[in-house]
């Protein structure tokens, strides 16, 4: 019974890998511009709906129907009670710790409070007027107003407690994001986005609306446009690592270093066989696993014989500056590299066809200087 539910309710969902990147932009291409905010946020969460099974998006639906009522009465219970107010002329909204973005706007915002996405969420009387017009037009999308509602409540706490200038967010996938910025702006608070991690070319990123994006690369303004992001959006171009260093001089030990994700125990072995081809010819390997997703249990069996890095004792800092080339798959890692101008290797054997995935997806590290590293291991 366990597996049938979980068929039934995985069925059909995509990924970056299985889905159609040709129909994702014939999808997108489709819509027409976005009227306002809210219909942006609309769009994007169309966008999303293709990405889930059949029954897990209906599923979805119904509790979501059920369940917004009631949600919405609490929460506007919550919102009679007092808050204690604590003033901050700008809130990162999801603990963004990201220290390149802080100091590029520390001139225009120098105080900044750090919170999670999720906690304390209420309604106001306000708060009623706003949702009720989204509830008229969109009653038949349950799932979007029971999504939008969670989002309006959190923000409508931050900007009762906080009473910011400036609310920042990494949450571009969120399809609440472009609604939240129109409810913003009726509080006259600016809504800005960080970039935080790799982009890609997908529809559920597209449509997204913010005053300002900080982004890593010219390169993502392009990506970001192609995705039917706001013609007039304003990107502010901030490198997202500052020089590598170390207290004392790194001497370089290794000739490769491979940066491990969220590898299968199949996948493991195939890499391990590949850095063997390298091994086999005098080169001195370290192999780093993913602080968070890699089975530590496979990757000490595996990797036996190599020089594993521990990330708790070794920083990420040093692992770079002690190794003359970064392999890894598709990893932020090798686009730190790039900008420390240490080679970039992209592993092309693990998994072949998921290097032209990539590339139809706009993997910015496919748009720079790299290797393969197929043709590495046959030069040496």
């Amino acid at each position: 019974m366990k597996k049938l539910i979980k068929k039934l309710w995985l069925k059909g969902d995509q990924s970056i890998w299985n889905g159609d990147v040709a129909k994702e932009k014939a999808f997108l291409a489709s819509f027409p511009e976005p009227a306002n905010l809210v219909e942006r946020s609309y769009f994007q969460y169309k966008c999303h709906n293709i990405f889930y099974a059949g029954s897990r998006l209906t599923l979805w639906k119904i509790i979501s129907f059920f369940a917004m009522p009631a949600f919405f009465l609490l929460l506007l219970l919550k919102g009679m009670k007092k808050v204690q107010p604590i003033h901050s002329q700008g809130v990162f909204m999801g603990a963004i710790s990201m220290e390149y973005v802080r100091k590029t706007i520390e001139p225009e915002c120098p105080q900044w409070t750090e919170i999670s996405v999720l906690g304390e969420m209420e309604l106001t009387g306000n708060d009623v007027k706003f949702f009720l017009s989204l509830w008229v037009k969109y009653f038949f999308s349950p799932l979007f107003l029971f999504k939008i509602l969670i989002k309006l409540a959190r923000y409508s706490h931050v900007i009762r407690k906080y009473s910011p200038q400036i609310i920042m967010t990494e949450e571009v996938s969120s399809f609440a994001s472009s609604a939240m910025t129109s409810y913003c702006h009726s509080h006259n608070v600016k809504h800005y986005f960080a970039e935080h991690g790799e982009v890609l070319f997908g529809v559920r990123d597209t449509f997204a609306a913010f005053d300002r994006y900080y982004i890593w690369d010219e390169f993502y303004a392009g990506l970001y446009r192609s995705m039917r992001f706001p013609a007039d959006a304003e990107f502010c171009i901030v490198k997202p690592f500052g020089r590598i260093s170390a207290p004392e001089p790194v001497e370089k030990i290794y000739d490769y270093t491979y940066y491990l994700q969220a590898e299968t125990r199949e996948e493991l072995n195939k890499k391990r066989d590949n850095l063997d081809l390298l091994e086999q010819h005098g080169a001195k390997i370290a192999v780093r696993p993913h602080p968070r997703y890699t089975n530590m249990n496979d990757f000490n069996e595996i990797f036996a014989n190599y020089d594993r890095e521990d990330p708790k004792a070794i920083s990420l800092d040093l692992s770079l500056l002690r190794t003359k080339n970064v392999i890894s798959e598709y990893s932020t890692v090798l686009y730190q590299a790039y900008l420390a101008e240490i080679n970039v290797i992209i592993d092309d054997l693990c998994a072949p066809e998921r290097i032209e995935i990539l590339r139809s997806r706009s993997y910015i590290m496919l748009n720079k200087n790299y290797s393969l590293l197929s043709k590495t291991i046959h030069r040496v």
